[in-house]
């Protein structure tokens, strides 16, 4: 009987998590997420407004684009199950086939899989979890699921970043 409230719990929770979140506005996310707990920008690759919520037992962190859609989703959470990711991959992308490109296990980061996401036979996401094992991390994440889910544009944001940093690097 524990063990089926557990499971009413859990997929109660996800529920008010994993209907979406990619390709939303801000307002999208607010109505589905509550309040914005801060925000910041996601300076290392892109400079694009990043904005963070708490649900219940995840942190989500949205990447909204120029045109003010979400390009990047995070959640992070002590309490995500594999089904939880399936959900998740499915909520964001709900006509994307999933195919894992890597799996792996690092002392840093446990078990990481990377998944590519195809529609129509063309790849439009990319996916990546993994578990916050760094010995340096700060404790109260230490230990904390991480699926981070972004659509090719925000891929291209970072490669593009990386080509001019290392251009940068080169004419110095």
């Amino acid at each position: 009987m524990k063990r089926i409230l557990l499971i009413t719990v859990t997929v109660a929770i996800l529920a008010g998590t994993s209907k979406a979140g990619l390709g939303w506005t801000l307002d999208e996310c607010i109505r589905h997420y509550g309040s914005i707990d801060y925000s910041d920008t996601d300076e290392f690759f892109t400079g694009l407004p990043k904005h963070h919520f708490k649900v219940k037992d995840f942190e989500i962190t949205a990447v909204i684009n120029n045109e003010g859609k979400v390009v990047r989703i995070a959640y992070f959470s002590h309490v995500m199950s594999e089904q939880d990711i399936s959900n998740l991959l499915a909520g964001n992308a709900p006509k994307t086939e999933w195919k894992i490109r890597l799996k792996e296990h690092t002392r840093s980061q446990g078990d990481r899989v990377v998944w590519d996401g195809f529609e129509d036979g063309t790849r439009k996401y990319l996916a990546d979890s993994w578990t916050i094992l760094d010995e340096q991390a700060n404790p109260q994440i230490y230990g904390a699921k991480v699926l981070e889910i972004e659509n090719l544009e925000y891929e291209a944001l970072k490669k593009s970043y990386e080509e001019r940093r290392a251009k940068s690097l080169r004419d110095m």
